[in-house]
């Protein structure tokens, strides 16, 4: 086995030099094909990891967004400890984020994706799992969404919700493949005044026939853990009849013929300043 010269390398006291001139030679005695075998191991280690690399590199997310990136659940479970940590190394490097890594945590993050939900946190970086997804995110990404304040809403018309705003009309809104889904509830669903509010852990509706509590039919409408946070609630006087987002428009109805539509959307862009030139 060859090594680098230096001034150390005859002081016994080193690990590396005992075993350079006490194990070594003993082994030799004993066997004198030692050296070819130990090149052989480190070859035959070279080439696993070779595999691992290409397992690695062979999983690939569905999807990217700024401080995040989301694979399918299976695409994570399919590797092994050592794919999975370069994957975690990988994916760190293009969100920026510090990634702290021990058998503890991995093999917590093993248990994570064999349950299919959970999270783990390496450092600055933070894996979840949920609904058939596994997302890998910095620590930026996971601040605690807005706060929505619970007020009445206007319909027709537009209701400040937190940062967006919520639309509300007696008919349709135009098809616009661009605009966020919108949820058409009946009239007669709703009791009272209808609020909007951020969506609360023990919140049901009535949903296909059947009074069920929305975490449970989020779940089945396979919208991710990380998503629900920033969920808002369309509710009567006691029970939710809609729940919106970005992406997500779920609410029970839309075939009867007096319905209120309801979507969330950003907030309108304010007007530039009028310049008026001088002259």
């Amino acid at each position: 086995v060859d090594y680098r010269e230096d001034a150390t390398n005859a002081e016994l006291h080193a690990t590396r030099n005992r075993l350079r001139h006490t194990v070594l030679p003993q082994l030799r005695e004993e066997n004198p094909s030692v050296d070819a075998a130990i090149r052989g191991l480190a070859e035959s280690a070279r080439e696993l990891f070779r595999s691992v690399e290409r397992s690695a590199a062979l999983a690939q997310p569905r999807d990217r967004a700024p401080g995040s990136v989301v694979f399918e659940l299976e695409t994570l479970r399919a590797l092994g400890s050592e794919a999975r940590l370069l994957l975690l190394e990988r994916e760190a490097a293009f969100l920026r984020a510090e990634v702290d890594a021990n058998r503890t945590r991995l093999r917590n993050l093993d248990e994570v994706l064999s349950s299919g939900a959970g999270r783990v946190v390496f450092g600055g970086l933070t894996v979840e799992a949920s609904v058939g997804l596994a997302r890998l995110s910095s620590g930026l990404d996971d601040e605690d969404a807005p706060e929505i304040p619970e007020q009445f809403v206007n319909i027709p018309g537009i209701t400040r919700a937190g940062e967006r705003v919520l639309q509300a009309a007696t008919e349709p809104f135009p098809d616009d493949t661009a605009a966020p889904p919108a949820a058409a509830v009946p009239a007669d669903r709703i009791e009272g005044a209808l609020r909007l509010r951020a969506l609360a852990p023990r919140d049901r509706m009535q949903f296909r026939g059947y009074r069920r509590k929305v975490s449970g039919i989020l779940k089945s409408a396979r919208v991710p853990a990380w998503e629900r946070g920033g969920l808002i609630a369309l509710a009567g006087r006691e029970n939710v009849v809609a729940v919106l987002g970005a992406s997500v428009a779920i609410a029970d109805g839309g075939d009867e013929d007096d319905c209120y539509y309801f979507r969330i959307a950003p907030p309108p862009q304010a007007a530039p300043p009028l310049r008026v030139d001088g002259g």
